[in-house]
């Protein structure tokens, strides 16, 4: 009797715990985070971002990125840090590169020293009289190149297809290259000013104010490179971030940037068999190493930035902007309907912000369909930066027929892979494509995409809405 009570209880705890882990699966995803609570949204989200970064972590999505960083650092680590001092020196701080390059090499043990020795013998070999003016603008390039290989895998992360135009492009990085440092060191400078002012030392002495600035010093670190990692997330990639997003993102790889330091530190100091084994590039495999996971920190926060500000990618495979034929047509007229709209109103034309967070679809597959739509001339764009790009008709709605534009969609594609003309119908497929082709045409004849966008503005104006005469 015992030992049949035992099985049964040993059956009921583990259907209680199959119960349990399906309804928190269930509670995990398929749960409208936005009807939860606050505690539960925040546990809610912050797991789901941590399972979607993993797994594209595990699909070597990131890692793959951060290597190919590594490599493009590494052509370009000396001219841009030659720029970089030659800017500092016109401004009489080139002396505080030193102490920056030691602080950032520091988990390197002592092989940080030699790495940095190294680099600063090569930026003070740095002739610009003895470069030229082609070797100048090869330096120049290769810093730009460095550049653009970080907003690309920003872009990649982010789903944007859309660059920066090259003399964007130039203007932007130049600045970058030339007022960045001048900024750090500022912000460097006057934290050290901070720290050893009479004033600030005084009231170290009074308590509670020296616990606070004592622990202020020891959280400072975080602090800025947090607040570096927040604007980076906010200005490379080529799309609006909304800022809360780009914290949360610098705030988590700010926190592992600073925690991985302390391990690296602790595995280089408590390691010596690395140097017997690769002997004399056992700096260089150290540094390539370092490189590596900064990397994958900084490509990581931007990957939980992408997450928290898109919450349509938080499925339990990643896939949600997969989408059929079928739903490609339909989100293709909701959007030509909503740039009709727009114009049509007189209202400032829509962004592709603006067509997600009107139609819920995710960021990538309206890219793609607005891009599609482009190319086909139907809609055409106004702004050169990506995240200032909107979209108005390209053509008179009211000459443009629904059927010709669902013939566009069905056959972008066609375009790309090229595929219809080289397989072999039937020519009883053949007869039955040419008839869905025809009673397409017959059932919407000559119904326009202007006849559709005054159904919609209608059907929101009920009630005596002022006609406006459309501009097209």
């Amino acid at each position: 009797m015992d030992s049949q009570n035992t099985v049964i209880g040993t059956f009921l705890a583990s259907m209680l715990g199959i119960f349990s882990i399906s309804a928190f699966k269930k509670w995990l995803w398929n749960s409208d985070t936005t009807t939860l609570p606050m505690l539960q949204r925040v546990l809610n989200l912050t797991i789901r971002i941590s399972y979607r970064v993993f797994m594209d972590m595990s699909a070597k999505k990131l890692t793959v990125q951060a290597t190919s960083l590594v490599y493009t650092t590494l052509l370009s680590l000396v001219p841009l840090l030659a720029v970089s001092f030659s800017t500092l020196k016109a401004f009489g701080v080139h002396n505080k590169l030193d102490p920056v390059l030691a602080d950032f090499l520091t988990p390197l043990g002592p092989q940080g020293d030699v790495i940095r020795l190294r680099i600063l013998e090569f930026v003070n070999n740095i002739n610009a009289s003895v470069l030229g003016s082609m070797g100048l603008l090869m330096l120049f390039y290769t810093v730009i190149s460095l550049i653009q290989k970080i907003e690309e895998s920003f872009n990649d992360i982010w789903y944007v297809k859309n660059t920066r135009r090259f003399s964007q492009k130039f203007s932007q990085y130049l600045s970058v290259i030339v007022v960045g440092p001048i900024l750090i060191f500022s912000a460097i400078g006057l934290t050290a000013s901070f720290k050893i002012s009479s004033y600030m030392q005084q009231l170290a002495t009074i308590e509670p104010f020296g616990l606070f600035l004592a622990v202020g010093a020891k959280l400072l670190p975080f602090i800025l490179i947090i607040i570096a990692f927040t604007f980076i997330y906010m200005i490379v990639p080529n799309t609006r971030v909304n800022w809360g997003c780009a914290l949360v993102g610098g705030f988590v790889s700010g926190i592992i940037w600073e925690t991985t330091s302390w391990f690296f530190t602790a595995f280089i100091a408590g390691s010596v068999n690395y140097v017997a084994v690769y002997s004399v590039f056992a700096t260089l495999i150290v540094f390539m190493i370092w490189l590596q996971l900064n990397w994958l920190i900084i490509l990581i926060g931007a990957n939980i930035t992408f997450y928290c500000q898109n919450n349509s990618y938080l499925t339990i495979d990643g896939d949600s902007y997969k989408i059929s034929n079928r739903v490609k047509e339909r989100l293709a007229l909701s959007i030509l309907v909503e740039v009709g709209q727009k114009s049509y109103l007189n209202s400032p034309p829509p962004s592709i912000e603006d067509i997600v967070r009107k139609t819920n679809a995710p960021t990538e597959t309206v890219t793609e369909i607005v891009e599609m739509l482009f190319n086909n001339q139907i809609i055409a764009k106004i702004g050169e930066n990506g995240s200032d790009i909107t979209y108005i008709p390209n053509r008179p709605f009211d000459v443009t027929h629904v059927r010709d534009v669902l013939k566009d969609i069905r056959k972008a594609e066609d375009q790309i892979y090229q595929l219809d003309e080289r397989i072999h119908y039937p020519p009883s497929v053949k007869r039955v494509a040419e008839r869905v082709e025809d009673v397409i045409g017959q059932s919407m004849g000559k119904k326009s995409l202007k006849d559709l966008v005054l159904e919609d503005i209608k059907e929101q104006k009920k009630g005596g809405a002022k006609k406006v005469k459309p501009p097209f």
